[in-house]
């Protein structure tokens, strides 16, 4: 909880700080025709670039000043031999819609679709592990434009998902049904234009 609050806190300020030097440092124009693409990152507690959102990948798709999609995507796989893995995957396709795109600080909001799936199993076949999910993602946030390819933001998300889950002991099988809601909290982001 502490480190939320540092990560939260940390995650305001340096946006504050963007929105109230902006005028300074940005030149006030709409979005570039050439600039189409976008990708994105997560800013860690330590300032080091990560995967955003927990997603390997995010590439947006620009089609205005005003709508973007966005398509996340993160692939995990480790294995030791053809008996023992650990295999995740999760996607999202997220409709992105800016509210007053000419300004150099927009705040923007999107909705879309999430599913991911997972496979765990140990050597032996004495344990093994299956779950899938399918459900829909809400955001949230602001963008500032330092330069014309260069953009902070900070962006909340939650989700609600439907989750199916599939537990093997040994010769004994379980299985359970249930829906959650899950808040991702506040990060900080980098995204870069081209």
């Amino acid at each position: 909880m502490r480190s939320f609050l540092r990560s939260t806190t940390r995650a305001i300020l340096l946006a504050s700080t963007l929105v109230i030097f902006h005028n300074n440092i940005v030149r006030s124009e709409v979005l570039e025709d050439h600039l189409k693409w976008a990708m994105s990152f997560t800013i860690r507690d330590d300032f080091n670039l990560d995967s955003y959102n927990g997603y390997g990948m995010a590439l947006a798709r620009n089609f205005s000043d005003r709508t973007t999609l966005r398509i996340s995507e993160r692939i995990r796989l480790t294995g030791y031999d053809s008996k023992t893995y650990d295999f995740y995957t999760a996607s999202s396709v997220v409709f992105i819609r800016y509210v007053r795109p000419e300004q150099r600080s927009r705040f923007y909001w999107g909705i879309g679709p999430q599913v991911s799936y997972s496979n765990n199993r140990q050597e032996d076949n004495s344990y093994s592990y299956k779950y899938w999910t399918i459900g829909s993602i809400g955001i949230f946030g602001i963008e500032v434009r330092v330069l014309d390819f260069l953009r902070f933001h900070t962006e909340y998300s939650a989700g609600f998902s439907y989750l199916q889950e599939y537990r093997y002991y040994g010769h004994y099988a379980e299985r359970s049904k249930y829906t959650f809601q899950l808040g991702e909290g506040v990060l900080l982001g980098l995204t870069l234009y081209f």
